[in-house]
């Protein structure tokens, strides 16, 4: 497996030496959201694991960059402590790129890290608005300037005891859930301005069992919170990790399904 992962990171990282001066103006912050709940299949997680480096590997991240990977688990404020991987992609190149293989190093252990967690002990519950506000929080630390992204690889039920999208009426249908994500991110402030957002769904149980009309409803509640909360763009994307990199790569996205 490590070896694996080593192998992987080259080709990760080999674009960031191709790209050399050819930079975007301006820092970009990406913040990966990944569901590593149970409801999530594990074919899906992996795949979704596999976005987030697809943008490495097509040269989509550059140098002075910032990717933040925030997991969903059962209970974003306890559960999400010391689980949340932050990398800095190096502004400056040092002698023979040893600031790109200690950050290879670090790639390597905190993914392996995850991959384990997801595959042998994948969490019964979803908070997954407590991952977002955890999101908005990173993000609120930028500096002016800074182009944020937010990815959210997930089946997007949130599946706690407090709220459950599996029943909870608010979503039950798309008027109610305008409604609520209209409510929901009017109580959370704009805590997203600015914030290009990419809902990547993932297969999972819950999806699966759900009807059309509350799938509607799902995808409903989260365009609206977003958009609410200030967002620049929201697109959705039945095929997840498929289309991240074109999002990534895209200044405008339109909305996919």
């Amino acid at each position: 497996m490590y070896r694996k992962l080593q192998a992987l990171l080259v080709v990760i990282l080999l674009p960031l030496l191709l790209a050399g001066c050819k930079r975007p103006a301006g820092r970009m912050h990406a913040i990966y959201i990944i569901d590593l709940t149970a409801s999530t299949l594990e074919e899906a997680r992996a795949k979704a694991f596999a976005g987030v480096k697809e943008p490495f590997d097509k040269g989509l991240l550059h140098r002075g960059d910032s990717v933040t990977v925030i997991p969903i688990t059962g209970d974003a404020l306890v559960e999400s402590q010391g689980s949340i991987s932050r990398f800095d992609l190096p502004t400056d190149r040092e002698v023979y790129d040893e600031d790109l293989n200690r950050l290879s190093d670090q790639v390597i252990d905190q993914l392996q890290k995850m991959q384990k967690t997801a595959a042998e002990k994948p969490y019964l519950y979803s908070d997954i608005l407590g991952a977002v506000r955890i999101a908005a929080e990173e993000f609120s630390t930028d500096k002016p300037g800074v182009r944020k992204v937010l990815v959210l690889l997930s089946d997007c039920v949130n599946d706690v005891k407090q709220l459950s999208f599996k029943t909870a009426p608010i979503v039950a249908n798309k008027n109610a859930a305008k409604d609520a994500g209209k409510k929901m991110a009017v109580a959370d402030g704009p805590v997203f301005n600015d914030v290009r957002v990419y809902l990547g769904l993932l297969r999972s149980t819950d999806l699966k069992s759900m009807s059309p009309q509350r799938r509607e409803g799902l995808e409903t509640f989260w365009t609206e919170y977003f958009k609410q909360a200030g967002a620049k763009s929201v697109t959705i994307s039945s095929d997840g990790p498929g289309q991240l990199a074109k999002f990534i790569s895209s200044q405008d996205p339109v909305a996919a399904r």
